[in-house]
């Protein structure tokens, strides 16, 4: 096997090397002024364990209801556990994944309706 070093740049001409600096991403500074993460964080959380609290038994009625099957009341209690270990985690991917620019501090609460929105899927 042959070893190739090097940077593939997909899509530029080779002369266009020489300018893939002008490409790169400004990193010094963002004119953003984005809402810090940890302000987001906890109230998704509690959020979605309250959400979880008063929706969960009846959201897994409906699904009963749908596909025909009947669960027993430990299995109940089970999903919920389940689901409430997964919530710091499913908290956390859905805020390093949501665009920076929609965490404007212009309008943090229709960034937290975003995302809460997303989790309850």
């Amino acid at each position: 096997m042959e070893n190739l070093d090097g940077t593939l740049n997909i899509g530029l001409n080779p002369g266009d090397a020489k300018s893939i600096e002008e490409l790169a991403v400004n990193q010094a500074g963002n004119p953003l002024q984005s809402i810090p993460v940890d302000q987001l964080r906890e109230p998704l959380i509690k959020d979605m364990q309250d959400f979880l609290a008063n929706h969960l038994d009846s959201i897994i009625q409906d699904n009963e209801t749908q596909l025909q099957r009947s669960l027993d009341a430990p299995y109940y209690t089970h999903i919920k556990e389940d689901l409430l270990k997964q919530i710091p985690e499913r908290v956390n991917f859905y805020l390093e994944t949501f665009p920076v620019g929609a965490l404007e501090q212009n309008n943090p609460d229709g960034a937290f309706n975003k995302i809460l929105s997303k989790l309850k899927k």
